[in-house]
C-alpha cells in the first residue's frame, strides 16, 4: 500500500506545473459609446501640449463610428488655432504598473499629422512622471516609433541646461502602412524591461533596471490623440486638401501576468459523451456530444465569465493564454471540463 500512495503521488506532482500567463484585466472595445474610463482633454497651445502643434483639442472632435473610436482632424478655425482634433486619457480613472498594453489602430496617413498611443505616469512633472510611447506615426512614413522617456537625474546634475531627459527608443518600417489597414500595436511592461511589438513581432526592447529609471516603476495610464503639425512633423504643412483625417481604435486591451496552477491534460478527454478538442488549442475549441440546447460557460482560472454560448465551435483567438473551465449546462446536470488554450 505505501508503493502505491508514493507513486501517485508522485505521478500528481509531474502533471502539476505553475507558469505566468497574461490575464485580461481592462478593456474597451468601444461598441456603442465611449467609456467613462476615458478624460477629453480639450485646449490648445504650446502652453499646454509643446512640441508647437497646431490644434485645438475638442470633446466633438471623438465619436463612436461601426464599433471604433474614431478621433477626426478638421480643418477649421476655432480659438485662434486653424486645426481641431482630439486627445483622451485614462488618468484618473484607471492606471496600472507593469503589464501588456495593446490596441488595434488604423492612422490616418496624410503630411501634417502625428496619430500617437501612449502612457505617461500618475506621478511627478514630465520628463520626472515618465513615459511609454506605444505607437507614433509621422506623415506619410511608414517608420513607427516605440519610445521609452525619462528624467536622468544624474545627467542633470552634470548640465542642468541640457540634460534633463534621457529617451531610448526603436523604429520599425511597416510596408503596408497605408491609412486603410489596421495593426496591433502593443508593448510588454515589467520590472526589467520595455518591450515593443508590432502584430505581435517584437522589434525593441529596452531595459528600465537603472538607478535614474524609478519614475518607470509606478502605475501610469494610457493616451490617445492625433496632433496636427508640430515639432514631430518637422513642423510641415499640414496637407488641407486631405482633411478631414481620421484615426480608428477599434479597441485598447491590458492585461497583467497571473500565475495560474496548471494541470496537464490529455489532448482529447471524454466525459460524459462530451468531448472538447483540440486539448491544448490555440484558436478555436470544438465541443463534441453536449445535449441539443445546452448551456456553455467557459470561466478563466480567477472565475470570471469570459463566454456564454450554446455554439459547439468557440473562438477563442484574442484570449490570453492559460486554462478554463467549461460547464455544459443540462436538463439532467452539470458537466464541467478543463481546457488550455496556448
Amino acid at each position: 500500500m505505501r508503493k502505491i500512495l508514493l507513486l501517485s503521488f508522485l505521478f500528481l506532482t509531474y502533471n502539476t506545473s505553475f507558469s505566468q500567463t497574461w490575464q485580461l484585466v481592462w478593456s474597451d472595445e468601444f461598441t456603442t459609446q465611449i467609456s467613462s474610463d476615458w478624460v477629453m482633454e480639450t485646449g490648445g497651445g504650446n502652453q499646454l501640449w509643446g512640441n508647437n502643434e497646431l490644434e485645438n483639442y475638442r470633446t466633438d472632435n471623438a465619436s463612436i463610428e461601426s464599433g471604433n473610436l474614431v478621433i477626426t482632424g478638421k480643418k477649421e478655425t476655432i480659438g485662434g488655432f486653424n486645426y481641431t482634433s482630439a486627445r483622451l486619457k485614462t488618468q484618473g480613472k484607471q492606471s496600472w504598473q507593469y503589464g501588456k498594453m495593446e490596441a488595434y489602430v488604423r492612422v490616418p496617413f496624410v503630411t501634417g499629422t502625428w496619430p500617437a498611443f501612449w502612457m505617461m505616469g500618475n506621478a511627478g512633472e514630465w520628463p520626472a512622471c515618465g513615459e511609454i510611447d506605444i505607437m507614433e506615426q509621422v506623415n506619410l512614413s511608414k517608420v513607427i516609433e516605440g519610445t521609452a522617456h525619462w528624467y536622468d537625474a544624474n545627467e542633470a546634475a552634470n548640465d542642468p541646461a541640457n540634460y534633463q531627459e534621457t529617451s531610448s527608443g526603436g523604429i520599425k518600417t511597416v510596408s503596408s502602412l497605408n491609412g486603410t489597414d489596421y495593426h496591433l500595436y502593443s508593448v510588454e511592461w515589467d520590472t526589467d524591461s520595455v518591450r515593443w511589438f508590432i502584430d505581435n513581432v517584437r522589434y525593441f526592447k529596452t531595459s528600465i533596471k537603472g538607478s535614474e529609471q524609478t519614475e518607470m516603476h509606478q502605475p501610469f495610464y494610457l493616451i490617445l490623440n492625433l496632433s496636427i503639425g508640430g515639432e514631430m512633423t518637422g513642423n510641415v504643412q499640414p496637407d488641407d486638401s486631405k482633411f478631414p483625417v481620421k484615426m480608428y481604435v477599434d479597441y485598447v486591451k491590458v492585461y497583467q501576468k497571473s500565475t495560474v496552477t496548471e494541470v496537464e491534460e490529455p489532448n482529447v478527454f471524454n466525459t460524459d459523451e462530451v468531448i472538447l478538442y483540440p486539448n491544448p488549442s490555440s484558436s478555436v475549441l470544438y465541443i463534441k456530444g453536449a445535449p441539443e440546447n445546452s448551456i456553455i460557460k467557459c470561466y478563466n482560472s480567477l472565475g470570471t465569465k469570459v463566454l456564454e454560448t450554446s455554439d459547439n465551435k468557440i473562438n477563442m483567438y484574442e484570449w490570453p493564454n492559460g486554462s478554463y473551465n467549461l460547464t455544459v449546462e443540462t436538463t439532467t446536470g452539470l458537466i464541467t471540463k478543463k481546457f488550455f488554450k496556448q
